[in-house]
């Protein structure tokens, strides 16, 4: 949601500087990502523009294919590929296309960006009269594919057709179990289960005024939770939640960006979910995830004063 362009291509800057692996843009129904990240990566010297995470709903696996590998050519080999089914909210309310079988969308979306990018030509179901075209560029750079996905099924995917692994809401004390069954399938598949890079995403509420960052915490939480579908919600239920989500349903009614809240009921989520505190004692926080995750995202919420948000970057920095 976050719209002040040159404010994201600033932090990337400080990011990269500071030696930060990935450089991580959303997209919902502001800005074309693509186009943000291309900015950044002309910015930068070493951090890897990231989609994080691209919807499959709204571009083809063609137009991805062209986009990753521009990006690729443009950030000289750096540009990580981060791609997912979103929420019904953003396929149906903006791209008007239906939110029918995601994972299978997202198999078939994954496969094909990797075929076209890998040098393949195009696989055609709908036009089998038209001639298969290839990718029309050179690409002396391997596209890495992150699979963001909860469920048994995208978990699979990232497992045999990502080269990582991008999950949210799933709950800290669950986290390694999940990776651990990644990385059994990929064994299982003949694939290295060590080359797989698992991203882990806890809800940022660092602050110098530590209520303030704990309350924007448990907004973020309960507004995907009320939302944002019944992704996340679901989701939560089947990790054993399912008090604590009735709980948050209960306490917005009418949800407001901003303006939602975790009751004291659902705290555990916060605990889970999320790394809150002062930000002098950031690197602690965020310890935990990075006993289980290869990278541990530092979210900035969107809106966020530019000063607090160099503020919190300096403090996650990987060399503090």
């Amino acid at each position: 949601m976050e719209t002040r362009r040159s404010f994201i291509v600033e932090a990337a800057q400080l990011a990269d500087e500071l030696g930060y692996h990935s450089v991580q843009v959303p997209e919902a129904w502001g800005m074309d990502s693509t186009v943000v990240l291309t900015e950044i990566a002309l910015a930068t010297k070493t951090i890897r523009p990231m989609s994080a995470i691209l919807s499959v709903w709204g571009r083809t696996a063609a137009t991805i294919a062209m986009n990753s590998a521009t990006l690729l050519d443009v950030s000289d080999g750096r540009y990580v590929l981060g791609i997912g089914v979103s929420t019904p909210a953003l396929a149906e309310g903006f791209h008007d296309v239906e939110y029918a079988r995601p994972a299978s969308r997202l198999e078939c979306v994954t496969k094909e960006v990797a075929n076209l990018v890998g040098g393949g030509r195009a696989s055609l179901d709908r036009t089998t009269d038209a001639r298969p075209l290839r990718l029309g560029m050179d690409l002396p750079h391997e596209l890495e594919i992150v699979i963001a996905g909860m469920g048994p099924r995208m978990r699979r995917i990232a497992a045999l057709h990502g080269s990582g692994w991008y999950p949210v809401f799933i709950a800290r004390d669950q986290f390694g179990a999940h990776v651990d069954e990644l990385k059994r399938m990929r064994s299982e598949h003949g694939l290295d289960p060590e080359e797989l890079t698992v991203y882990g995403a806890p809800l940022m509420g660092l602050d110098p005024d530590v209520e303030r960052g704990r309350a924007a915490a448990a907004s973020n939480i309960a507004w995907y939770v009320v939302a944002m579908g019944d992704n996340y919600s679901r989701l939560l239920r089947e990790q054993g939640f399912t008090a604590e989500v009735d709980a948050v349903l209960a306490a917005n009614p009418k949800p407001k960006p901003g303006a939602c809240v975790t009751p004291p009921e659902a705290e555990i989520l916060l605990d889970q979910l999320a790394v809150v505190g002062p930000l002098e004692q950031a690197n602690e926080g965020l310890g935990a995830w990075e006993e289980i995750c290869d990278v541990v995202s530092v979210g900035l919420p969107p809106g966020i004063d530019p000063d607090a948000a160099f503020e919190t970057i300096r403090a996650c920095a990987p060399s503090t």
